[in-house]
């Protein structure tokens, strides 16, 4: 940790994505194992979830509604939010499945569901990333964009893997996005992952599954996971969405 130049504002979240309990079993305990504070969000329950509910001090738990034809959350908004809400009553925070969004929908999210924070704004490796407020018809949502995800990373023409890279010294804030399947697998790319799902559905994976499969480079998703991990344990100044909120609105 002593060679990476200091990197500034740093967070880290994860999409559950129906991933199955090993695998947010696996990522919970590198999380634990440092003490970095981390915000999950959540598409179903599970023994699994209901550990890192245990974790309040580490983990805050926002929701991950999927409004995207044939989701199995519901077929309207209000239905999907209702859903996911009973998973999690207090939930404040949310990132919308594939970053839906509207300013409507905003206002409904904020005025009948109590959602105070989202996170469904992708600034791929942008610079002056900050939380910016939504408001209107006497409600408002603080949106605090992500900078980097891993699915979208894959794609990129210039994806970014390592702690040295330049993009991090940049200034504002970097939120990196993660989803346990590509994290285990320590994906590279997303042929493997779309190759398992094709095979067998997500929810129904275990460790002899995947396990020829799990890429054993030095480079990947996995690998950059641990890294920001540890870099975070390090600074001791790891962050939920919660904490970036109460920071914003003590500005």
């Amino acid at each position: 940790m002593t060679d990476i130049e200091i990197i500034e504002d740093l967070a880290v979240t994860i999409d559950v994505d129906w991933m199955p309990d090993f695998m947010i079993d696996i990522l919970a305990h590198e999380l634990l194992m440092h003490e970095v504070k981390t915000t999950w969000f959540i598409t179903h329950t599970s023994l699994a979830i209901e550990r890192l509910k245990d974790r309040s001090d580490i983990f805050e738990l926002g929701i991950h509604p999927n409004f995207l034809a044939g989701s199995s959350h519901g077929n309207t908004e209000d239905e999907v939010m209702c859903q996911v809400k009973e998973l999690l009553p207090d939930a404040v925070s949310m990132r919308t499945h594939g970053l839906y969004q509207s300013s409507g929908f905003y206002y409904k999210v904020a005025r009948d569901y109590n959602i105070k924070i989202d996170a469904s704004i992708l600034l791929p490796y942008s610079p002056g990333i900050v939380p910016h407020k939504f408001e209107g018809k006497a409600v408002e949502i603080v949106r605090i964009p992500c900078f980097w995800e891993d699915d979208l990373n894959m794609y990129s023409s210039t994806p970014l893997w390592h702690m040295d890279d330049t993009r991090l010294l940049r200034p504002g804030l970097k939120i990196f996005n993660f989803h346990p399947a590509h994290v285990v697998l320590n994906s590279i790319e997303m042929k493997c992952y779309e190759y398992l799902k094709s095979q067998v559905s997500v929810a129904k994976w275990h460790p002899e599954f995947i396990a020829e499969h799990i890429n054993k480079k030095f480079k990947g998703t996995g690998v950059l996971f641990k890294n920001l991990v540890a870099y975070l344990a390090h600074t001791g100044k790891s962050r939920r969405m919660i904490d970036i909120y109460e920071e914003f609105h003590k500005l």
